[in-house]
């Protein structure tokens, strides 16, 4: 009962810390699950991939987001949710739980920024629910070795951030998915942006980073890159589709990008952000 009643107290002290540090820092915990709502002047779209549901875990601070497990359906898979910000931010926090391994299963998180895998090197804080996870080699969160449930508070994901992909990836058996908090930090000032009948993201297939730009409005548009110079970029085409093209991006370094693409003389503008 000792023992119970201490760790009470640890967690009930976490949460109240973890509490002022997200004010102090103007955080704000997403909750919805699909769609688009407007938070602090910014659209945040959720989007679902594979296996995923709700459920919060180790308290209210861990959740809604559980990837990786479906109850509607036999378990597990990989599942991702997909945060879109209609503005760049300047960070965000992740509370990530119940990361579990064993001999007959094993998942992990690993996230995505700007299309772009995101190599986590801090593992964050302890949640003082659950034993702490780990980073793998490949800078993914991973369950500590032999836990059946462990996980970190408080994982900073720099900026500028306008997509972040959170996925729980299923690599052996059925591990039951993991269960995460969303925390979104302040915009980024002065920030302009025009497009509206195109989507702009930056991927990574077998053949490096690549930039996909989709829109019914393709056919006849001009498409130029600068860097944060102003200095237009060579582009070469890896596909080019109807409603669909795939520009080379393997070898644009780290940085701020501007994308910009000219029909019928009207230009649409985007800033895009490989980090």
């Amino acid at each position: 009962m000792k023992i119970l009643i201490t760790r009470s107290s640890q967690i009930l002290t976490l949460l109240l810390l973890q509490t002022s540090l997200i004010h102090s820092q103007g955080l704000t915990m997403l909750k919805h699950l699909k769609g688009t709502r407007t938070i602090n002047g910014v659209k945040v779209t959720v989007t679902q991939e594979g296996f995923v549901d709700s459920l919060y875990y180790c308290g209210d601070d861990t959740g809604p987001y559980f990837a990786g497990n479906d109850y509607s359906r036999s378990c597990c898979q990989t599942g991702s949710y997909i945060f879109t910000f209609s503005q760049p931010i300047k960070e965000v926090y992740l509370n990530i739980s119940a990361l579990s391994t064993s001999d007959s299963y094993d998942e992990e998180a690993q996230i995505f920024v700007n299309g772009v895998h995101y190599k986590l090197t801090n593992a964050g804080e302890d949640s003082g629910c659950e034993p702490m996870a780990i980073i793998s080699e490949d800078g993914n969160l991973r369950p500590c070795n032999g836990c059946t449930g462990s996980g970190s508070d408080r994982i900073k994901i720099e900026g500028p951030i306008t997509t972040l992909k959170v996925s729980c990836v299923i690599n052996l058996g059925q591990p039951q998915g993991m269960v995460f908090g969303v925390y979104m930090g302040k915009p980024i000032e002065n920030y302009d942006n025009t497009l509206v009948n195109y989507t702009a993201t930056f991927g990574e297939n077998a053949s490096g980073r690549e930039l996909l730009i989709e829109s019914s409005q393709l056919e006849h548009a001009i498409i130029s890159l600068k860097n944060k110079n102003g200095y237009t970029i060579p582009i070469h085409y890896r596909s080019i589709e109807l409603n669909r093209i795939v520009i080379d991006a393997s070898d644009l370094a780290k940085g701020e990008y501007l994308l910009e693409i000219n029909l019928n003389d009207e230009i649409e503008k985007q800033k895009l952000f490989i980090n």
